[in-house]
């Protein structure tokens, strides 16, 4: 176990999770894909909304655009509490960034990542 002061911090959901004002906001966000802070409490973030993966592409292609990709930008080594040192070692690093090749396109994992990077052409042909 790291030392208090080496580790990071919960994620969001993690850490408020024992507020029932917190847990009801994020049932709503799971059924609606809206998230609100209707009493702005700091650090509950704002009117946000949360695409479910799913509808990205269809979304995208609604709008006249085409060969979408998208990609987790959140994975394997967000919660690495030491990822500074996989970075720096050579071939730790190697190996990190495998594993998240291997997975950053995954449709079954996106909706783990907290953000998605979606790139796509306008008015180009096909998808991915």
């Amino acid at each position: 176990m790291l030392p208090d002061e080496n580790r990071r911090p919960r994620s969001g959901v993690v850490a408020r999770a024992t507020d029932p004002r917190f847990e009801q906001i994020v049932e709503r966000d799971v059924l609606s894909g809206l998230h609100e802070n209707p009493e702005q409490v700091p650090g509950w973030f704002t009117t946000a909304y949360f695409h479910h993966p799913d509808e990205v592409r269809a979304e995208l292609a609604d709008a006249g655009w085409s060969d979408v990709d998208i990609v987790a930008t959140e994975g394997p080594a967000t919660n690495l509490a030491d990822v500074d040192s996989w970075l720096d070692d050579d071939e730790r690093r190697e190996a990190l960034l495998r594993a998240i090749r291997r997975v950053e396109r995954e449709p079954t994992v996106l909706g783990a990542s907290s953000h998605l990077f979606v790139s796509a052409r306008h008015g180009a042909s096909g998808n991915r």
